[in-house]
């Protein structure tokens, strides 16, 4: 009794084992049949926007603009740096008034800049055909983006103007006592 036990326990087994197999080959085959559309699909939306791009003028523009906008991020990113820096100083001699001006108006510069790239993005996006495509998408999205550096640096702004008047203050309060 316990072999047939046994052996109807290795059947069952097997029988699940291969049961388990045959699934796992079909599903195996429905996941490559899903990465070979998922590929697909996107080689396909990377062509479209590749079509967007096909107008040499607009690509040219495009590259431009994005390599105006990378050296715009560096800069947005550092002069906030430097403006925190600032904002740390110490309210004595070893600080001076042209620290807070020259940043004043590298921030002034940036922000100049800053309009200046959303202007040719909103350029650029008028420009771009508008069939749905990404080209108008990436723009708009870089544009919010620009839009955020741009309050950094108005933020920023705000920060040394108020450190250098609050300088101002401290040094003529000491050159009084």
């Amino acid at each position: 009794m316990t072999s047939t036990l046994e052996d109807g326990l290795a059947s069952a087994s097997n029988a699940a084992q291969a049961s388990l197999e045959r699934k796992q080959n079909s599903l195996n085959a429905e996941e490559a049949d899903i990465a070979e559309s998922r590929v697909r699909y996107e080689a396909e939306r990377l062509l479209n926007f590749y079509d967007e791009l096909g107008d040499r003028k607009i690509a040219e523009e495009v590259a431009t603009m994005i390599l105006r906008f990378q050296r715009v991020e560096i800069n947005v990113g550092e002069a906030t740096s430097q403006a925190l820096q600032v904002a740390s100083l110490p309210l004595d001699d070893t600080t001076h008034i042209s620290q807070y001006t020259q940043l004043l108006d590298t921030l002034d510069l940036l922000e100049t800049e800053c309009q200046r790239l959303g202007m040719h993005i909103h350029s650029l996006a008028l420009a771009a055909p508008s069939d749905g495509g990404k080209l108008p998408q990436l723009l708009n999205s870089l544009a919010e983006i620009l839009r955020g550096h741009e309050d950094n640096v108005g933020c920023a702004k705000g920060v040394v103007q108020s450190c250098r008047e609050t300088y101002r203050m401290g040094i003529g309060t000491l050159t009084l006592g």
